[in-house]
């Protein structure tokens, strides 16, 4: 008997479904699988919530805002005044430093508000050495300057901007060796599109700016939506899940969140659910949503021949929407909806090319 069930494996372990396969064939199926599953099989499971308020939020399209006139000449004034050279890093031997300053008018900035990034460059050290650069980390400071001129005295207070781009090198350069020059991209953020859904809107199309959506369903903490255009980055999108009396519902915080279930207030075995984006197919978003606590065994038996196909693929990502459908994008949050608010930030953008600074 054992002999037989040793052929049986061995026999199926080289074939399936007409195929021979290998093991390192079998092992990607099986890791496929468990991914999906792993992936997707809590999304609509029920749960118990646990949240807080946050009664100071604001919608951010309510904060001051300045005129495109001011925003344009502000990047103008950025990139007049700016400098770039090399110095010392903090968790790299060098840093390439962006610095620059603000329009006294802008007195209300930070990290949402600006945006400095690198697209290219063409910098270079010893024997056209090629190196790395990595993302920046935006500092927002603040510079004061005061004196005496024509018979009045005058103070100033500037915004000022110190950004820093870690540099990897392949080889031992100092940085007098570094040479070239540096394309960014600036953008001020100049206000949101924005939009509120409701029950009411589930298989409607809409809109926000210019891209089409419609309103797959609503499900608890979950909102799934169907986007007409091919979005290269869905993190763009920013989200709200507010009571009715105007407060944002948000996660509890990681180490709150640990005291509660020290004390006995949450089950030890919950897990913190979070504000998250998720992109699903449609196929897998009907089956678990049938199915909400479905077995890893009854999910394999059902999808099987399915992934095989997509394995066997040459473009996996094509041929998961052709066997599992179009991926929709799910919006979860801490608990259920009640008023779910969309927006979209818009931006004014200036490129401008600079080159390192001789003597350093």
């Amino acid at each position: 008997m054992k002999k037989t069930l040793t052929l049986l494996f061995l026999t199926f372990s080289s074939v399936l479904f007409g195929q021979e396969i290998d093991s390192t064939k079998i092992e990607l199926i099986e890791s496929y699988e468990k991914i999906v599953y792993q992936m997707n099989s809590d999304t609509f499971k029920k749960q118990k919530y646990y949240s807080k308020l946050d009664k100071a939020y604001r919608f951010p399209w309510l904060r001051k805002e300045y005129t495109t006139n001011q925003l344009n000449n502000s990047l103008d004034t950025l990139i007049q005044n700016a400098t770039l050279k090399i110095e010392e890093g903090d968790f790299s031997k060098f840093s390439l430093k962006f610095y620059s300053y603000f329009p006294t008018y802008i007195d209300n900035i930070d990290s949402e508000l600006f945006k400095l990034t690198i697209i290219s460059h063409e910098i270079k050290g010893l024997n056209d050495a090629t190196i790395k650069i990595g993302s920046g980390i935006t500092g927002i400071g603040t510079n004061f300057s005061s004196g005496y001129e024509n018979g009045k005295s005058y103070s100033n207070s500037r915004r000022t901007i110190n950004t820093s781009f870690g540099i990897h090198l392949e080889e031992d350069m100092q940085k007098e060796d570094l040479k070239g020059k540096v394309l960014f991209n600036s953008r001020f953020l100049k206000g949101y599109d924005y939009i509120k859904i409701e029950k009411s809107d589930i298989r409607k199309s809409l809109l926000i700016g210019e891209i089409e959506f419609t309103v797959i369903d609503i499900i608890e903490n979950t909102i799934i939506l169907d986007f007409k255009q091919s979005l290269e980055d869905v993190t763009l999108f920013n989200s709200a899940n507010m009571d009715d009396n105007g407060n944002r519902i948000v996660s509890i915080g990681y180490f709150d969140f640990q005291k509660l279930q020290d004390e006995g207030k949450i089950p030890s075995d919950i897990f913190q659910q979070g504000e998250h984006l998720q992109t699903m197919n449609k196929s897998l978003i009907n089956l678990f949503k049938l199915n909400p606590n479905l077995s890893f065994a009854d999910f394999k038996e059902l999808t099987h021949k399915k992934i095989v196909e997509i394995v066997d693929s040459e473009n996996q990502k094509e041929t998961a929407k052709k066997v599992f459908g179009k991926e929709y994008v799910l919006f979860h949050f801490a608990d259920k909806i009640q008023n779910f608010y969309l927006f979209l930030p818009k931006y004014i953008e200036k490129e401008f090319k600079m080159e390192l600074i001789e003597k350093q």
